[in-house]
């Protein structure tokens, strides 16, 4: 079987949680299936940056060099060129995300969609964003699509009942995690401490900062929790800043706050695992997932958890993690002093967490979408 993949979220400079998605799949797929071709799809004026995994026997690389842009505009103006154009002929193509992109009828095609947060919620968005996601039009993509894939339960009603697909188009496919990457040791963890300064015990929020994700009220909990919990204690913020600094004026009210917290920004990947591991606590008040997969590398990193009973976030917990109302600054702040000082309990979500993330890996995710693959081109 030739499967082609559309490898844009693969190659960006600074991939987030779609860009990972990918990156842990096809590494898997491709890794696991030596009988199929792989043709990875990407389009850049600039010179793609693939990982070395890539460069498999089974691999063959299709990178269109036009400015990226210009391709959008092409795509949303003139539904052209199509994907068999640019790739050739192959028995299935499959989108990691919802992107401009023509399907062609010569070339069926799965699509995942990871959640419908723009839909529920469009005041989470940037006016370009909402007018990027109007572009790009994921239900027409959705519709055109043999195979749509749903990440959670939660993300699977949302297509049915937003965008009207039928419950025999989608197929629910879960995100793995690799237990053995987040077990950073003791020197590594030193390494990563004195990297970035991190001198006192912290409680770490992982993701980009966007309005969704809850920083402020995470920052408001903070202070809160700091009153019961004592002052030496950091919050460390790690992913990709938001264009508008809105944590900003918050911070200027409250100038006593800002050497408790910590924004370090996009970090390495290799440093990832050793902040998750020396973490005291993870927070993540998220307001809308269409699967939560940061959780469960904290759960792999043997950290309790502190996280929202919203979207697809139980789903994806189960009794592995403290739920807190992410709208209410008090309870969140009540999670965090409990999660930090009643060692029986945190011990307990430990436990839990290890047996959880046992359900989850990519071999599986890499299996179940193989299967879909093989469906769709049969």
């Amino acid at each position: 079987m030739q499967i082609g993949i559309d490898a844009r979220a693969i190659v960006e400079e600074r991939p987030s949680g779609v860009g990972w998605y990918a990156l842990e799949l096809t590494r898997r797929m491709i890794q696991q299936s030596s009988q199929h071709q792989f043709v990875l799809f990407s389009v850049s004026w600039s010179k793609p940056n693939y990982p070395s995994w890539t460069h498999a026997p089974n691999v063959q690389i299709v990178h269109r060099r036009v400015p990226s842009k210009l391709f959008h505009l092409a795509e949303w103006m003139n539904r052209w060129p199509h994907i068999s154009e640019l790739i050739g002929d192959c028995d299935v193509f499959w989108m990691p995300n919802v992107h401009f992109t023509s399907w062609s009828s010569r070339i069926p095609a799965v699509l995942t969609i990871h959640d419908l947060s723009y839909v529920h919620e469009p005041g989470f968005f940037t006016w370009k964003g909402r007018l990027w996601h109007r572009a790009v039009s994921g239900p027409r993509l959705a519709k055109h699509a043999q195979i749509v894939v749903a990440d959670s339960q939660h993300t699977r009603q949302d297509l049915v009942d937003l965008w009207k697909l039928p419950e025999s188009k989608i197929r629910v496919v879960a995100l793995g995690v690799d237990v053995e990457q987040w077990k950073a040791d003791t020197s590594e963890i030193r390494r990563v401490r004195d990297h970035y300064k991190l001198m006192r015990p912290y409680i770490l929020f992982m993701g980009n900062v966007e309005p969704r994700k809850n920083v402020r009220t995470l920052i408001e909990s903070f202070q809160r929790a700091r009153k019961q919990i004592g002052p030496a204690i950091d919050l460390v913020i790690v992913g990709k800043p938001p264009k508008t600094p809105s944590l900003h004026p918050y911070l200027r009210t409250n100038p006593s706050l800002v050497p408790f917290i910590r924004s370090l920004g996009y970090v390495l990947a290799s440093d990832r695992a050793a902040l998750y591991r020396g973490a005291a606590l993870f927070v993540y008040p998220s307001l809308y997932e269409g699967f939560g997969l940061p959780i469960l590398e904290a759960m792999a990193s043997e950290v309790p958890v502190v996280t929202s009973p919203i979207s697809s976030l139980p789903e994806v917990a189960g009794d592995a993690v403290m739920m807190a109302n992410p709208y209410n600054i008090a309870e969140l702040a009540r999670a965090i002093v409990i999660g930090i000082q009643d060692h029986t309990l945190r011990s307990k979500l430990v436990r839990r967490g290890l047996e959880r993330v046992q359900i989850y890996s990519w071999e599986k995710t890499a299996s179940q979408m193989l299967d879909i693959f093989t469906e769709v081109a049969s």
